[in-house]
Formats: C-alpha cells, sequence, structure tokens
C-alpha cells in the first residue's frame, strides 16, 4: 500500500510539472504569436501611410504634419504619426550659421555648441582641416574615440553620436531634430514638430500656436501663409514631399504590442512605387495620448 501511495503521489507531482510545463509553452506560443501579428498591423499600416500620401483625392490624403491617425483593422487599431523629413535639420546640407544657431538653442551653450559645430562641420567635409573648435583624425586618435571622423555626408543620423564632444545624453537630446533624407539647407516650420518649434522660435508661443492651428484643418482645405518671424541664423524653407517618416503603433486589448518606424523617399521604387525605404525598423512603443484629445481621425478602410 504504501509503494502505491509513493508510485501515486510521484506521478501526481510529474503530471502537475508537466501541465505547467505544457501552461507556458503555450504562454510563450500566444505571446509570440501576438507579437507577429502586432508586427504585421504595424508594417501593413506602414504601407497603408504610403498609399494616403499618394491618395488622389486631395479631402483623403494624409498630411506629413505629425498629426495623428487611427487606422483600424478586425484585429486590433494601429496609431500612425506622418513627419516630413523637411521637419528636421538635415546633417549634410545644414550650413554653418543655422547649426551653430540651432545647438545653441537645443543644449543653451553657445561655447559647447560652437565646439560641437565645427566638430560636425569636420566630420563631413572631405578635408583633413581642422576648424578653429573642430576635429580631425588626430584629435579623436588622442581622445581614444573610435570611430573617426569619415571625412563624407553622414550616412545614418546615428552617426552624430560619434562626433567629438558628443556624449551619449547630448546625442539622444539631439536625434528627434536631425536626418539625413530631407536635401534641404534649411526647417520647413510647417512641418516642424512642437518640440523643435519652441526652441526654433524661442517658446514664443503666439507662432507656436498659429502652426500648431494650421494641423487641425481637415486634408485638402487651403492653408494661409502665416506672417512668421524668422529668427535670426534660422534659415526656414517650404520644401516639402521628398522625405517622409512615419511611425505605426499597434494597440491592442489597450495595451501598445509592437511598433515600427520607417523613412521613405519619393521615388527610386525597384518596383516603379512612389516611394523607396530609406529606414525600416521595430521600435519600442512609447504611450501615445488619447485620440479624443488630439482630434485622431479614425480609418475604416482596408489596405488597398
Amino acid at each position: 500500500m504504501m509503494m502505491v501511495l509513493w508510485v501515486l503521489s510521484v506521478l501526481t507531482i510529474m503530471a502537475g510539472g508537466f501541465a505547467v510545463s505544457t501552461r507556458r509553452a503555450l504562454d510563450q506560443s500566444q505571446s509570440a504569436l501576438a507579437a507577429s501579428e502586432g508586427q504585421a498591423l504595424a508594417d501593413g499600416a506602414i504601407n497603408y501611410a504610403m498609399y494616403m500620401l499618394s491618395h488622389p483625392d486631395p479631402r483623403q490624403r494624409w498630411e506629413g504634419d505629425g498629426r495623428p491617425y487611427a487606422v483600424r483593422f478586425p484585429t486590433g487599431e494601429v496609431r500612425v504619426r506622418v513627419n516630413d523629413e523637411t521637419g528636421r535639420l538635415d546633417l549634410n546640407v545644414i550650413q554653418e550659421a543655422t547649426l551653430r544657431s540651432f545647438l545653441t538653442r537645443a543644449l543653451r551653450d553657445v561655447d559647447l555648441a560652437t565646439r560641437l559645430t565645427d566638430a560636425i562641420l569636420d566630420w563631413r567635409d572631405q578635408d583633413a582641416i581642422k576648424r578653429l573648435h573642430g576635429a580631425e583624425i588626430e584629435d579623436y586618435r588622442a581622445a581614444g574615440k573610435n570611430p573617426r571622423p569619415q571625412n563624407r555626408p553622414f550616412a545614418a543620423p546615428e552617426e552624430l553620436a560619434g562626433v567629438l564632444g558628443m556624449t551619449p545624453a547630448i546625442a539622444k537630446r539631439l536625434a528627434p531634430y536631425f536626418t539625413i533624407w530631407s536635401g534641404q539647407d534649411g526647417l520647413n516650420p510647417y512641418r516642424a514638430t512642437e518640440e523643435m518649434l519652441r526652441l526654433v522660435f524661442a517658446d514664443d508661443e503666439n507662432q507656436v500656436a498659429q502652426l500648431l492651428q494650421l494641423r487641425s484643418l481637415p486634408p485638402g482645405e487651403q492653408r494661409p501663409q502665416l506672417s512668421l518671424t524668422q529668427p535670426p541664423d534660422i534659415k526656414f524653407t517650404q520644401t516639402q514631399d521628398a522625405a517622409y517618416r512615419i511611425t505605426a503603433e499597434v494597440i491592442s486589448a489597450g495595451e501598445q504590442t509592437a511598433a515600427v518606424e520607417a523613412v521613405i523617399r519619393r521615388g527610386g521604387s525597384r518596383g516603379g512605387g512612389p516611394f523607396a525605404f530609406a529606414v525600416w525598423r521595430p521600435i519600442m512603443a512609447a504611450k501615445l495620448p488619447d485620440e479624443e484629445n488630439l482630434g485622431m481621425r479614425p480609418e475604416r478602410r482596408r489596405l488597398p
């Protein structure tokens, strides 16, 4: 009898362990499935945004000013933002005066802004001549810093972190303001983010409010040209529609399950499409404000 009881106890423990193991495996499979579904939804929303940016009806066409859109699928919702890259400063085209002036505003340190400006220009120029406050290969070698200046245009915005004097904290602070895909010397204030506008206009709430107000107008409606007071040494441009940054965040059961960021450029697609991809990468999902507080426009169409 004791032997039977021991055997039953062992079998019960084994059965319990098997059940727990099976449950864990099932949970992992469901988690992987949810992640795959979320990634597919985000990818689909990126493609849908590309279509909406070229929609033949201007009243339906999406704007590249950062306003949020909600794309609802049967299996979840994707929140999408489209930002024209001219709302950022192009590291490869920006001129010295604009770069120094912007860095001074962003970092609130004239000396640091001057050093970084010269170091950035030394990184992208093709010569080995050191600017007054800049840095060339010998300076990087002395600082034990790698990579060293490439003496060519920036190949990616992330290379900014390699510039001498650029700490990780500073690079993270500046990352949202720079691009390499606009091809424009200057900034389009009609496409810049609110944070960028506040830096450029030095917290001039009136001008910032006017620009943000335009983003509440329906697509296709004529937008008035504002009488903006252009800050000294910050060049403005109204060129747009060459490159866009699209972020898509998947919302399922009230939680964000996946997020993707893509940078697309007009033309150059091998398949003859209107856009070519410059960047496509998963990102850490960050909570977006509630759509009712932002006037988010729901889109219930399926992908064309």
